[in-house]
């Protein structure tokens, strides 16, 4: 047995109205709403109208981005120069290295600075003993 609803659905598929077909529905329309078809027509109107106007509003801003110029960004540097942190070229310094602006020409070994000549009073078994505890390399002067 076919089923009546599933029919019917299946012919509305194929079945596009004509002229005749779109005037019995006109009458079958101001049957059911009678005085109220003006008012339900012009609400229709307004509904679809809007519902253009903000079709055209979306296509126009699609548009307007698609064909629109890219935005040329002003260039700015940014990079500051590193005399600025004071860090210039630290990681390039060997370990030993000699200080020229002192008079004793004092060797700078990891923070720990030995005099050459005694010239600060201090004691040099006492600066020895102090890089011993440390276990730090010897110079060619603790030698």
């Amino acid at each position: 047995m076919i089923d009546l609803p599933l029919l019917f659905i299946s012919l509305l598929a194929f079945w596009s109205p004509g002229p005749a077909e779109m005037m019995l529905l006109l009458v079958v329309a101001l049957l059911l709403y009678g005085g109220n078809l003006p008012d339900i027509a012009r609400s229709w109107g307004k509904t679809f109208a809007e519902f253009r106007r903000n079709l055209n509003g979306i296509q126009h801003e699609i548009n307007d981005v698609i064909y629109s110029e890219p935005e040329q960004l002003e260039y700015r540097d940014d990079s500051y120069p590193s005399e600025d942190y004071g860090l210039a070229n630290d990681f390039e310094t060997d370990s030993y290295e000699t200080n020229e602006n002192d008079n004793n020409a004092s060797t700078v070994q990891s923070g720990i600075v030995d005099s050459g000549g005694g010239s600060d009073g201090g004691d040099d078994e006492t600066d020895q003993q102090s890089a011993d505890d440390l276990d730090l390399p010897r110079t060619e002067q603790d030698a």
